[in-house]
């Protein structure tokens, strides 16, 4: 009997196709046959889950198995309609994944609109992607998708420029709005002229109908525009976290290998170390240049709880394709003195291109460090005065390409 322990799947995988998913999908919501969100799940009498028609498929071709233990399944006695998960996953929604792209769907449908919306989109000759402020004023347009993300990092400020005149508009309707809607709600009250009874009655009633006709329009446009302005201060907010977030991260890739981390708390990390000495910290991951190596620091005790042990750890960056491997450079650790420099503790090493640590990285980052296991003695932190007046402590580690 075929099933997924033998590889018995595998042939009937590379017919179904696959989704270049950028997501991680929760296990018990991917069938494990066509690897995509359950669609109509079914429930074997083993207890899998599977898409309905995966799993019929896969019965009828492979001979009535499981395929993920291989036992014998009835179509009409062992496979159920599971509503539970069904309703599960309708409630269950998330944002596209896809580069620049921000809508939400339900996650049934997002492995679809990947491939319909996207995927189909970037096979297209002529296909043209529009800025996604083109509503408030940008004229761009591209070609390639890439083209279009490099377009919203490089222009950010340019959009919000936009979102906060839109803003301003947005803002400057709606007190003209809420006064039209009083006037009208006040012309209800003003006496009519005299008149004959029956003329008086049918412009009156005609007046009402026309001011509520009007003050309801009002209110849904003045609705309309709250919304607006609710969305407006919305994308603000995330093209300024954007703004913060691309900003940071671009002074990590211009410090030319050189950093500076900042240990905050000192004394209640080296506490923490000896409760618990299998604790680590871990700074962010910097780069020798804007395209170069990704490397991240890393600071725990010593096994003695003497000493605390520094090292560097590579990590894994979009630039790894175009890099020489394995690393080859000069590192240098240097614990800054807050008062006296000359007091600064220096240590200087090489790489070595025979260690795993300076391989090209397979996962986040090399889970082989190279460093100091003794860099300086925790009671010299205290003793030489190395804490800022904070309580923080400033490594310095800069790494040199050779």
């Amino acid at each position: 009997m075929a099933s997924l322990q033998n590889g018995g799947i595998n042939g009937y995988l590379k017919s179904k196709g696959d989704i270049n998913r950028n997501y991680v999908l929760e296990s018990r919501f991917e069938c494990p046959i066509c690897l995509n969100c359950l669609k109509d799940p079914y429930l074997t009498s083993c207890g899998h889950r599977f898409c309905q028609d995966c799993i019929l498929q896969w019965l009828k071709k492979q001979g009535g198995c499981c395929p993920i233990d291989g036992k014998s399944v009835c179509q009409e006695k062992d496979l159920f309609p599971d509503n539970y998960t069904r309703r599960e996953i309708a409630q269950q929604t998330m944002e596209c994944s896809f580069p620049g792209c921000r809508k939400i769907l339900p996650l049934s449908e997002i492995d679809s609109h990947i491939v319909e919306i996207h995927e189909k989109a970037e096979e297209e000759e002529d296909v043209e992607f529009a800025c996604p402020f083109k509503s408030i004023g940008c004229k761009e347009v591209f070609k390639i998708q890439s083209q279009l993300i490099q377009h919203t990092h490089r222009c950010m400020n340019q959009h919000l420029q936009l979102l906060t005149i839109a803003h301003t508009k947005l803002s400057e309707q709606i007190p003209s709005l809420n006064g039209e809607i009083k006037e009208q709600e006040a012309a209800l009250w003003d006496p009519p002229p005299k008149q004959p009874n029956h003329l008086i009655l049918d412009t009156s009633q005609a007046l009402i109908k026309s001011l509520y006709e009007r003050i309801v329009i009002l209110e849904q446009k003045n609705t309309e525009l709250e919304v607006q302005l609710k969305n407006t201060r919305e994308q603000i907010l995330k093209i300024l976290d954007d703004k913060q977030k691309y900003e940071a991260n671009l002074a990590l890739r211009l410090c030319n290998g050189t950093y500076i981390w900042n240990l905050s708390d000192m004394r209640s990390k080296i506490s923490a170390f000896l409760v618990d000495p299998s604790l680590t910290f871990y700074s962010e991951g910097f780069y020798t240049s804007y395209s170069g190596y990704k490397f991240c620091a890393r600071i725990h005790i010593s096994p003695d709880l003497k000493y605390l042990k520094l090292l560097i750890h590579l990590m894994k960056s979009e630039n790894d394709y175009a890099l020489s491997w394995p690393f080859s450079g000069r590192i240098a650790f240097t614990l800054i003195h807050p008062t006296q420099p000359d007091l600064s503790v220096c240590e200087v090493m090489c790489s070595k291109p025979d260690s795993g640590a300076f391989k090209k990285p397979t996962k986040t980052m090399n889970t082989i460090g190279f460093g100091y296991s003794e860099f300086i003695l925790i009671e010299h932190l205290s003793a030489m005065k190395f804490f800022n007046d904070d309580g923080s402590v400033n490594i310095k580690i800069q790494i040199t390409c050779i």
